[in-house]
């Protein structure tokens, strides 16, 4: 799921110490093994053992905080909801990028309080087009998100809140031009952006975003997914390699 990538991804890249990623998942950290039973064990069906998942509450609890539907995200609950965004036009040549980005708002239009908010557009240099104008700087990008989704104004007082752009060149640095993802995580310190460096791939032949490629129509599948808090990048990954071994990342 989800979250269980984004805490092995950043577990991996900064060296978190168990108790922090206990808090991350806003969980108490009762156990000094649970990180290695969690990410590098098998999960048991059966036998003795306090260790064993499923037999104890303690560790079903802890299981229990790798799905969405099952994590306390009761201080995010109110009237709304962290619905994807659209950044692009509905006619003309957008027309197939706002059929895929209506396929993944009906996905994920019901998750309320999961703190995971998605946005989907053009991207340029260290940019993202609104469909009509080029955004150059985090603050551009907030106006426009804010004015979309209204629980973005909210997005600093939230725990462990992440922002996914589905934005072509999101996380490519190019020239001397920031990626736009890095510029929104100096501004965010506290959230937890995922950008792509290389080309998304809207293909509504398929389900999901499947494809990030380097070069632009290529379909090479050599694009990367990069992940920045605090204004630094944290890992890097071939997308097609991250969702091999993700495959429920969306």
């Amino acid at each position: 799921m989800l979250r269980e990538a984004l805490c092995g991804i950043m577990q991996m890249a900064v060296q978190e110490e168990l108790a922090d990623i206990m808090a991350y998942l806003g969980q108490e950290n009762t156990t000094g093994v649970f990180f290695e039973d969690a990410f590098y064990k098998e999960f048991s069906s059966g036998g003795g053992g306090e260790e064993t998942f499923g037999e104890t509450q303690k560790y079903k609890e802890l299981m229990a905080s790798f799905y969405f539907g099952n994590i306390n995200f009761s201080q995010f609950l109110d009237d709304n909801e962290e619905e994807p965004v659209n950044f692009f036009g509905k006619t003309g040549d957008d027309a197939p990028f706002y059929q895929k980005f209506k396929e993944m708002y009906n996905i994920f239009k019901d998750t309320k309080g999961d703190g995971v908010f998605r946005a989907f557009g053009h991207g340029g240099i260290g940019s993202i087009w609104d469909g009509e104008k080029e955004l150059h700087n985090a603050k551009q990008f907030d106006e426009i998100m804010t004015k979309r989704n209204s629980r973005w104004a909210n997005v600093d007082k939230m725990k462990n809140a992440i922002l996914i752009l589905y934005v072509c060149r999101s996380a490519s640095i190019i020239d001397e031009y920031d990626p736009i993802g890095l510029e929104i995580s100096r501004a965010h310190p506290n959230l937890l952006v995922i950008g792509f460096n290389g080309y998304v791939t809207y293909d509504n032949s398929v389900k999901g975003m499947q494809r990030v490629n380097k070069n632009q129509d290529s379909g090479d599948g050599l694009g990367s997914i990069v992940f920045y808090k605090n204004g630094k990048a944290l890992s890097e990954q071939f997308y097609k390699d991250f969702r091999r071994k993700y495959k429920n990342f969306q």
